[in-house]
C-alpha cells in the first residue's frame, strides 16, 4: 500500500494546533484552612509585639490623705504700717505619713484693725511638710480671697487649697490636692488646721 515503508515513517502525521488545556493546579488545602492559617500567623505577630503600641508604665496609686496640724505664727514687721510677714511652724499627724512637721510663710499681710480684716498681698505661697524620716513634700497654698475677717477677740477662720508639687525621697515626683481648714488667733498667734485630700506619693512611674 502507498504510504507504507521508510518514506512514510519519515514524515509523521501533523498534530492539531489546539493542544488540550493542562489540568488545573490542585489545591492542597481548602480556602477556609488557608484563611485560618493566615489569621494564626497574624495573631502570633501581634502577640510578639509587632505593630502594637508599648504598654504604659505602671501608674502609681493615689491615696487619700487626712491630718491635723497645730502650731504657732511668728509675726515679722515689714516696711509700711501694719504689714507683716507670717512664718508658720506646726506639727501633727497625717494618714500614710505618720508624724509630720510643717513650715510655710505668707509673705505680706496687712492688719486692718478698723475693719477687722487681714489683707493678703499675695494669696498664693509655698510650704513644706516633713515626714519623720526626713522626706519632704512641697506644695503651693492659695487663699480663695485676699481678705480674711477676724473677730474682736482676734479669732480667724480660714480655708486654703493645697497643690502638691513634688518633694524629696519617696515623694520626689509626688502630686495631689487637698483642702486645709483651720482657725487661728492674731493675739495668741496659735493655729490649728485639718487637712483632707488625695496624693500620688511618687507621681508617674519613669
Amino acid at each position: 500500500m502507498e504510504g507504507e515503508g521508510p518514506a512514510a515513517s519519515r514524515y509523521p502525521a501533523p498534530r492539531s494546533r489546539l493542544a488540550p488545556a493542562p489540568p488545573p493546579l490542585a489545591r492542597p488545602y481548602p480556602e477556609g484552612i488557608i484563611l485560618r492559617h493566615h489569621f494564626a500567623i497574624l495573631a502570633l505577630l501581634l502577640g510578639a509585639g509587632f505593630g502594637t503600641v508599648p504598654a504604659p508604665a505602671h501608674a502609681r496609686p493615689t491615696v487619700p490623705i487626712q491630718g491635723a496640724i497645730t502650731g504657732s505664727v511668728a509675726v515679722i514687721p515689714l516696711s509700711g504700717d501694719n504689714t507683716y510677714r507670717l512664718e508658720n511652724t506646726g506639727a501633727g499627724t497625717m494618714s500614710h505619713l505618720g508624724r509630720v512637721e510643717t513650715t510655710w510663710a505668707i509673705p505680706g499681710v496687712e492688719l486692718d484693725l478698723i475693719n477687722r480684716v487681714l489683707i493678703v498681698a499675695n494669696p498664693e505661697w509655698t510650704g513644706v511638710i516633713t515626714t519623720a524620716n526626713g522626706d519632704v513634700i512641697r506644695g503651693r497654698y492659695t487663699f480663695p480671697a485676699a481678705t480674711i475677717p477676724f473677730t474682736v477677740q482676734g479669732d480667724v477662720i480660714f480655708t486654703t487649697e493645697l497643690e502638691i508639687t513634688g518633694g524629696t525621697g519617696r515623694f520626689g515626683h509626688a502630686t495631689g490636692r487637698a483642702t486645709a481648714s483651720g482657725h487661728a488667733n492674731i493675739f495668741t498667734r496659735g493655729f490649728h488646721i485639718t487637712l483632707e485630700g488625695e496624693m500620688t506619693p511618687a507621681g508617674p512611674a519613669e
